[in-house]
C-alpha cells in the first residue's frame, strides 16, 4: 500500500510522522560561520512546485549525504516541522524541515513528477529599491556581457561580472570564493559561444546606491551553458530580441527610451537616480588623489601603518592593498555644468585600463596628486551618459561632486541622446584674452605692425587736453594697405604730470587712408 503523501503547504508542526514526495533542487554544506558545523542544507519542491528548506544535522550527514543528489526525487518520512527563522533563507516558506534519527528517505523514479529546478527572478524586480531583502535567495539567468577580472586577496577571491537578460537589462554580480574557479573554468570552455550563465541561490544587496547581486558561500552555484531546457529557451528568446543595427539605428537594448535630465535640473531633483548627458571638459583629483588604496576584502579605503594596511570597514589588516580609481570629471551640456565623481569600475570603463597602467614604468611613478596627462588625453572631449545617485540634500553638492553609478559611452547610443542645441562654442579652444576684450576681428591683424606715436608735445605744461590726428602719428613703419585696425601705443616718457589734472587721447579715423585705417587710442588719467 502506497503511503499517504502530504503536500508541503499542508505540513503541521504538531505532526512528526508525515511523508512527503519531493525533488531535490539544491544540496550544499552549511554556511561556514561555525567551522565545526558540517550540517547539510537542502531545498526541495513538491509536485505543485512549492519549495521548502531542509536541514540534516551533523550526525545524519554521513547517512544521508551520499544518497542526496540534485534533481533526484525522494520520499521522506518522520521529520520535525519548524518555523523558518534562519538568517539565510533558501526558501520563503514559513516552515523548514529538520531531520532526526527517525527520518527515513528513499529515492524513487517518477518521470511525470514536476521538475522546477530554478526560480528565476526578473531583472526589473531585482533592481527595485523598495523592500531590499538581503536574506532570501533567488536564481537568475542571463548572458555574460562583462566577464570581469579576478581580484585575488590573502583570504578571499572575487570576480565582478555583468550579465544581461533577453531584454538587454543589465545587472552586476559578484562571484566569491569557491565559485570563482568553477566560473573561470566554464567561461574558458564557452569561448566562441553565447555564454549563458545561471546563478542559483544568489542574494541581492545595495552597494553605492545601486542594486547588485552576489553569490553566498556554498549555497550558490554558477553554471555556464548548462544542457538544460531553461538555457535553450533563454538562448532562443535572446537571439530573437538581440540588438541589431539597421539603417544605422540600434534597435532594442538597455538604453532605449532613457529619460535624461539636464545638468540644470540636478539642482531640483529628489533623492534617487537619474541619467544625464555630459561632455567631459576637464579631469581633476578628488581630495588630492586620482586613485586610492583599497581593502582586498571590502574594497573600502585602507590606512597604511608600518607597511600594513588597516581597513576600518571590515576591521582587517592586510599585507598589501589594491589600487582603484577615484577622480572627478567636470562635464557640460547645453544648460549648465557639473562635477561628477567616478570610481574604479566607471573609470576603468571609460579609460579602458586600470590604475597600474598609468603609474609609469622604468622606475618612474606618476604622482598621486596629479592627473596623468594620458588620462586627460583619453577623457577630455568624450560624450558620455552618466547615471547619478542623488542624495536628499541639495546642499551636499555645494561641496561634493555627484556620485556616478554607471556610464554609457557606446557611440550609437550616446549620439541619440546628445542635445541638438549643444553649443559648439563651449568646446572650442580657449580664446585669447584679446579676443574677449576687442572682438574676433583682432585675429585678422594680429600679425600687422604696430604704430607708435610721438607724444613729445605732452610736455606743454599749459595743455589740459589735446587731440592727436593722423598727421601727428609717427608709425615708424609703413602701414599695409587694407588694414582694418592698428593699435597705437603712445610714448609717455616725456609726459609731465605736475600741473595736469588729466588728458585725453581721442580715436580718429583718417581720410588719408581711404577710411581703411582706424587708430585706436587709450584713455589715460593722471592725478
Amino acid at each position: 500500500m502506497a503511503p499517504f503523501i502530504t503536500c508541503v503547504n499542508n505540513l503541521s508542526k504538531a505532526i512528526t510522522n508525515s511523508t512527503i514526495k519531493v525533488r531535490c533542487v539544491r544540496a550544499y554544506q552549511g554556511l561556514p560561520e561555525d567551522k565545526n558545523d558540517k550540517i547539510l542544507e537542502c531545498v526541495f519542491h513538491d509536485s505543485k512546485g512549492t519549495r521548502i528548506q531542509a536541514t540534516f544535522p551533523n550526525n545524519l550527514v554521513q547517512n544521508f549525504g551520499n544518497k542526496l543528489r540534485e534533481g533526484g526525487i525522494f520520499c521522506i518520512k518522520n521529520f520535525f516541522v519548524r518555523p523558518n527563522t534562519l538568517r539565510n533563507k533558501a526558501s520563503n516558506h514559513q516552515f523548514r524541515l529538520l531531520m532526526n534519527v527517525k527520518t527515513e528517505m528513499v529515492e524513487v523514479n517518477d518521470h511525470r513528477f514536476l521538475r522546477e529546478m530554478f526560480d528565476f527572478k526578473p531583472f526589473a524586480e531585482i533592481s527595485q529599491y523598495e523592500n531590499v531583502d538581503d536574506a532570501s535567495f533567488f536564481d537568475v539567468i542571463g548572458v555574460i556581457t562583462g566577464p570581469g577580472r579576478e581580484i585575488s586577496q590573502s583570504k578571499y577571491r572575487l570576480i565582478e561580472i555583468e550579465i544581461s537578460d533577453e531584454n538587454h537589462n543589465k545587472l552586476f554580480c559578484t562571484i566569491w570564493e569557491s565559485n570563482v574557479d568553477l566560473y573561470l573554468d566554464q567561461l574558458k570552455k564557452s569561448e566562441w559561444t553565447i555564454p549563458i550563465v545561471i546563478i542559483q541561490f544568489c542574494k541581492r544587496n545595495l552597494f553605492r546606491g545601486e542594486i547588485r547581486m552576489s553569490t553566498h558561500f556554498q549555497a550558490s552555484k554558477v553554471v555556464i551553458n548548462a544542457d538544460v531546457k531553461e538555457v535553450r529557451d533563454f538562448r532562443m528568446r535572446f537571439l530573437q530580441q538581440v540588438a541589431v543595427i539597421q539603417g544605422g539605428q540600434r534597435l532594442g537594448g538597455e538604453y532605449d527610451d532613457l529619460q535624461l535630465n539636464s545638468l540644470e535640473d540636478l539642482s531640483c531633483l529628489d533623492e534617487g537616480s537619474c541619467w544625464v548627458f555630459g561632455k567631459i571638459d576637464s579631469v581633476e583629483c578628488h581630495y588630492g588623489e586620482w586613485y586610492f588604496l583599497a581593502c582586498k576584502t571590502c574594497v573600502k579605503k585602507v590606512r597604511e601603518v608600518d607597511n600594513k594596511f588597516n581597513c576600518s570597514g571590515c576591521t582587517k589588516t592586510h599585507t598589501y592593498a589594491v589600487k582603484r580609481f577615484k577622480f572627478v570629471v567636470n562635464v557640460v551640456d547645453h544648460t549648465s555644468n557639473a562635477s561628477l565623481l567616478l570610481w574604479d569600475r566607471e573609470g576603468s570603463q571609460l579609460l579602458g585600463r586600470n590604475v597600474t597602467d598609468f603609474l609609469g614604468n622604468g622606475g618612474q611613478v606618476a604622482p598621486k596628486n596629479s592627473i596623468p596627462s594620458l588620462i586627460e588625453e583619453i577623457l577630455v572631449g568624450q560624450n558620455v551618459l552618466f547615471k547619478l545617485q542623488l542624495k536628499n540634500h541639495i546642499e551636499y553638492y555645494r561641496s561634493y561632486p555627484f556620485t556616478v553609478n554607471k556610464v554609457c559611452n557606446i557611440p550609437e547610443v550616446v549620439d541619440r541622446y546628445t542635445p541638438e542645441d549643444l553649443g559648439e562654442q563651449i568646446f572650442n579652444l580657449e580664446p585669447k584674452l584679446s579676443d574677449l576684450l576687442f572682438g574676433a576681428d583682432l585675429a585678422e591683424v594680429s600679425q600687422k605692425p604696430y604704430g607708435t606715436t610721438d607724444l613729445s608735445i605732452l610736455a606743454n605744461d599749459n595743455s589740459s587736453e589735446f587731440d592727436v590726428v593722423g598727421s601727428d602719428l609717427n608709425f615708424g613703419v609703413e602701414v599695409a594697405e587694407g588694414s582694418q585696425k592698428v593699435f597705437v601705443t603712445p610714448d609717455l616718457s616725456t609726459v609731465s604730470n605736475e600741473k595736469h589734472h588729466g588728458w585725453v587721447l581721442k580715436a580718429l579715423q583718417s581720410d588719408a587712408w581711404n577710411q581703411n585705417l582706424t587708430v585706436v587710442m587709450m584713455l589715460v588719467k593722471f592725478r
